[in-house]
């Protein structure tokens, strides 16, 4: 390396190794901790200069940090068995490819492969998984899964990977909330994906939006006693879901019939196969019929078309349904269902934005990130248009009504 090139790879490691130990006070800087922030200051170094560049020698690194030989060679030895550097014998100290690479942990709940579970985890975790690509993260994977919990992937091998430092940031899916102080404890960049409040940065779906998107569209084909289908449970975003929908209802003049309100959140396994016979009974036991219905879960809705086959009933035309749906999936077939699409890969796009500014040391622009549905229309001719102004413009071409040049609706 050059003269000039050596000053400033030690001006980097002398400032950044400073800023860590100057927030210490030298009685708490032991050997152990000097290495570890020897390994903090060097792969910041790491980053700086990228793939294949040559570091400094271990003389200079030792005189620019004040440290041992001995602590620098625990420090670059954690970092080589990272495969964040090689050390050539003869040659030199390089950065390898994993340079620029960050390591975060993805912790996702242990049903989210489950063949009966909605396509949404499959879709979101291909998401993430593109989108830390793109942005160099190294994605290590834990699951929450109680019954694996000593296995290599479980939730005690990240205790173990924290400990030693190897993941800088954790994004947690659909893990057990008792779960979160303890991932939490280890005070690391966390982002979220949960509908709890309490816990931010965090991505969640946009439930007033399905609630606004989803009745006026049932309004529009005509729907007067319109039915809720919603995911009963402990998450904190149920009641205003229901609230919210009450609300829209009242807004047009129409009841909410308290039976019309179904817990859709089926326990057990083959949970669209369950549905069949839930709603096939809720159908039943209503005096007065629903003529529309709001699903705020696919696989509730899949099981609901077959029980409306059951019962000699159409979907869309006595029944009309607009149901969550995720973009790149399709369970109802060619049923005209009108489907609330939400895009998994936006919302692995705002996990990996998140983590990145907080390992980055900044705030994410906003600590709350809701993904909104976006309405498709069936076309029963032509399938799915995938394109909603489209939709609306044939829609209300179809019934004479005005449309804006835009395509959406245009008030009369």
């Amino acid at each position: 390396m050059s003269e000039s090139c050596d000053k400033v790879f030690v001006t980097i490691v002398h400032n950044t190794f400073l800023d860590e130990m100057q927030m210490k006070s030298p009685r708490s800087i032991t050997a152990a901790r000097k290495a570890t922030q020897a390994k903090i200051a060097l792969t910041d170094l790491v980053r700086r200069l990228g793939s294949q560049a040559k570091l400094p020698t271990v003389r200079q690194l030792c005189k620019t940090m004040g440290v041992s030989i001995a602590t620098l060679d625990a420090a670059l030895g954690e970092l080589e068995k990272q495969g964040i550097i090689s050390r050539r014998q003869g040659s030199g100290i390089y950065a390898s490819s994993l340079a620029r690479t960050r390591r975060v942990g993805l912790v996702i709940g242990y049903d989210l492969f489950n063949e009966d579970i909605s396509m949404f985890g499959r879709l979101l975790f291909r998401g993430l998984q593109a989108e830390a690509r793109q942005h160099d993260h190294l994605l290590a994977y834990y699951i929450d899964d109680p019954l694996h919990d000593q296995d290599e992937h479980g939730l005690s091998q990240l205790a173990l990977d924290l400990q030693s430092e190897r993941v800088e940031g954790l994004m947690l899916v659909a893990i057990s909330p008792e779960r979160i102080p303890e991932v939490r404890a280890f005070e690391l960049p966390c982002v979220f994906f949960t509908a709890h409040a309490q816990y931010t940065p965090r991505v969640c779906l946009d439930e007033a939006a399905q609630v606004n998107l989803g009745v006026p569209a049932l309004l529009e084909q005509g729907c007067r006693r319109i039915a809720l289908a919603y995911p009963a449970g402990a998450d904190d975003a149920i009641p205003p879901l229901v609230a919210m929908f009450k609300e829209a209802l009242a807004k047009a003049g129409l009841p909410a019939e308290p039976s019309w309100l179904v817990p859709c959140q089926l326990p057990g396994q083959m949970r669209a196969l369950r549905a069949v016979g839930h709603f096939r009974r809720a159908w039943l036991g209503w005096d007065c019929k629903p003529d529309g219905l709001l699903s705020y879960d696919d696989n509730y809705t899949a099981g609901a078309l077959h029980a409306l086959e059951t019962l000699d009933l159409e979907a869309g035309k006595d029944v009309k349904i607009v149901s969550h749906a995720n973009k790149g999936s399709n369970l109802f077939g060619s049923a005209p269902v009108m489907r609330l699409e939400i895009d998994p890969v936006e919302v692995a796009r705002g996990m990996i934005e998140m983590i990145d500014c907080l390992l980055e040391g900044k705030q994410p622009v906003t600590q709350v990130l809701r993904v909104a549905p976006q309405l498709i229309l069936p076309n029963v001719a032509t399938g799915f248009i995938p394109n909603h102004s489209d939709n609306v413009a044939a829609a209300r071409a179809e019934k004479n009504l005005p449309v804006a040049p835009d395509g959406s609706a245009k008030k009369p």
